[in-house]
């Protein structure tokens, strides 16, 4: 089978395309953790706020005056 002239640089292209839309779907996983991390680490920051108020406000019901 005698192959066109330029086949190469249509594989080559090819490729290309796959390894980029590979880079870009890496990089599209990457962002999505990041996004998780901070998500999660917001929830904990605002859990730990929460039970602090907690432990405040029923530490202020002993203090009150009877």
């Amino acid at each position: 089978m005698k192959r066109k002239p330029g086949h190469w640089k249509k594989e080559r292209d090819r490729e290309m395309e796959i390894e980029e839309e590979e880079e870009e779907e890496e990089e599209e996983e990457e962002e999505k953790e990041e996004e998780e991390e901070v998500e999660e680490a917001k929830r904990k920051k605002r859990e730990k706020r929460l039970k602090l108020l907690s432990r405040k406000s029923s530490f202020q019901l002993f203090r009150l005056p009877r």
